[in-house]
C-alpha cells in the first residue's frame, strides 16, 4: 500500500499492471473459495477463513487501485505542461468504464458544452477527452499517404479502399472484438437454458424425496437433486456474460464511431487542401457550392458509414445465431420467420434508394444555391468596386 500510494503520487496515473494483478487474484481467490466450499470442514476450518480474509484484503488494494485519481500534483503539472487529456491520465478502471467523460458530461448538465471546453491546453481544469488519434493532422497524414499510394500504383483508384487501408489495422482488431462480444451475448439465453433444466431437476428431485418417505431416500441416492452451487454458478455465468458482453460491444461502438470522426477530419482536409490548389480551368468545372457540400455533407457520410459498417459482418453472424437458438426451441416453424426476413429485406431496400434519391436532389439544389449566391456576391462586389 505504501509503495502503491507513492506510485499515484508520481505517476501521471495508475498502474495498469497492478490494476489487472489485483482483477485476476479476485477473481481466483473467489474460484478457490467455491472449489473449497465443497470440500470437508476439517479443510474448511484451516483454510476457509484464510482466503476470506485474503480475498478481503485484495478487494481493499483492487479498489484503492481502480479508484480515478486526476489531481496529483503531478497530474496537474502534466496538463499544464505535457497538454496530457483526461483521457491519457486515466486509468484503466476509468477507461474500461468510460468514467473520465463523466466530467464533460456533468459540465454539458449545467450548461451548453462550447469549444473551449474540449482545449487540452485550456487551464488546469479543462476536461478535454480528446485523444491524439482524433486530431486531424495524423489522420491527414494516413489517409493522403494511402491515396497518393493507390493513385500512384493502380489504374482504377479508390478513395473508399484507401482510407480503409488507412485504418485496416484499427478495424480489424475492432470487428474481431465486436463479433467476440456479440458472441458473448448469446451465452445468456444457452445459459438461462440449462438454469430452467436445473430448477426443473431439482424441483423433480424434492418432490420425490417429499412423496416416497423413506423409499425416497434411496432414491435420492440415486438420483441425488443438483447442487445449488451449479445454479448459482450457471446464474453468475449469465451476470459475467452480459456484462462481457455489453463492455466489448460499448468499447467497440466507441472505437467505430471514432474511426469515422478521423475519416471525416481526414476527408474535410484533403478537400481543402485540393481546393486551394485548383486551376482556374478546374473552378470552373468545381463550383464553391460542391466544395462545400462536400466537405459539410458528403464528408457527414463517414460518420454514418462507420455505424453501419459493422452490420455487414454483425448482421450475418446475429442471424445465423438467433437461427441456431430458435431452431432447438421451435423447429421447422423457423422457416416461417426467415421468409418474412427474405420478403421484407428487398422492400426496405427500395426504400432506401427512394429516400436516397430525395437526398441526391437535395444536395444538386444545394449545389446550384450556394453557386448562385456565391456568382451575386461577387457581382455585388464588382459593382460597388466600380462605384468607387
Amino acid at each position: 500500500m505504501v509503495l502503491n500510494n507513492y506510485e499515484h503520487r508520481y505517476g501521471i496515473r495508475s498502474s495498469d499492471l497492478l490494476f489487472l494483478y489485483y482483477l485476476v487474484t479476485l477473481l481466483m481467490c473467489s474460484l478457490s473459495l467455491y472449489i473449497l466450499a465443497s470440500y470437508g470442514h476439517e479443510v474448511q476450518a484451516y483454510i476457509h477463513g484464510f482466503v476470506q480474509a485474503f480475498i478481503l484484503a485484495i478487494s481493499l488494494a483492487f479498489l484503492i487501485e481502480a479508484f480515478p485519481r486526476n489531481n496529483t500534483s503531478v497530474q496537474i503539472e502534466s496538463r499544464e505542461k505535457g497538454g496530457l487529456s483526461t483521457f491519457d491520465q486515466a486509468n484503466l478502471c476509468s477507461r474500461w468504464l468510460f468514467h473520465y467523460v463523466q466530467p464533460i458530461v456533468s459540465l454539458g448538465a449545467t450548461r451548453p458544452l462550447t469549444a473551449e471546453d474540449l482545449d487540452d491546453n485550456k487551464d488546469t481544469k479543462s476536461v478535454a477527452t480528446v485523444s491524439e488519434s482524433l486530431k486531424t493532422k495524423p489522420n491527414y497524414d494516413a489517409v493522403s499517404a494511402s491515396w497518393e499510394s493507390d493513385l500512384g500504383n493502380k489504374k482504377n483508384p479508390s478513395f473508399l479502399r484507401s482510407v480503409l487501408r488507412a485504418y485496416r489495422g484499427k478495424t480489424t482488431i475492432l470487428m474481431a472484438i465486436r463479433v467476440i462480444g456479440y458472441a458473448f451475448s448469446f451465452l445468456p439465453p444457452i445459459l438461462f437454458g440449462y438454469l430452467l433444466q436445473f430448477f426443473t431437476d431439482y424441483h423433480a428431485a424434492m418432490s420425490k424425496k417429499e412423496s416416497s418417505g423413506g423409499i425416497g431416500a434411496i432414491k435420492e441416492r440415486l438420483q441425488p437433486a443438483p447442487s445449488m452451487q451449479i445454479g448459482l454458478l450457471i446464474a453468475a455465468g449469465m451476470l459475467v456474460c452480459n456484462l462481457i458482453s455489453s463492455l466489448l460491444l460499448a468499447h467497440t461502438t466507441k472505437g467505430i464511431s471514432e474511426l469515422g470522426i478521423s475519416a471525416r477530419a481526414a476527408v474535410i482536409a484533403m478537400i481543402y487542401r485540393k481546393s486551394l490548389k485548383l486551376s482556374p480551368e478546374a473552378r470552373q468545372k468545381s463550383t464553391w457550392g460542391e466544395i462545400t457540400n462536400h466537405m459539410s455533407v458528403d464528408a457527414d457520410k463517414w460518420i454514418t458509414a462507420s455505424i453501419f459498417f459493422p452490420m455487414l459482418i454483425t448482421i450475418p453472424l446475429e442471424l445465423t445465431m438467433g437461427s441456431i437458438l430458435l431452431y432447438r426451441v421451435l423447429g421447422w416453424p423457423l422457416v416461417a420467420g426467415i421468409a418474412v426476413f427474405a420478403v421484407i429485406t428487398p422492400i426496405q431496400g427500395k426504400m432506401a434508394a427512394f429516400m436516397g434519391g430525395f437526398q441526391d436532389k437535395k444536395l444538386e439544389k444545394m449545389d446550384a444555391r450556394i453557386g448562385l449566391m456565391t456568382e451575386i456576391v461577387a457581382n455585388i462586389r464588382l459593382i460597388k468596386l466600380s462605384g468607387w
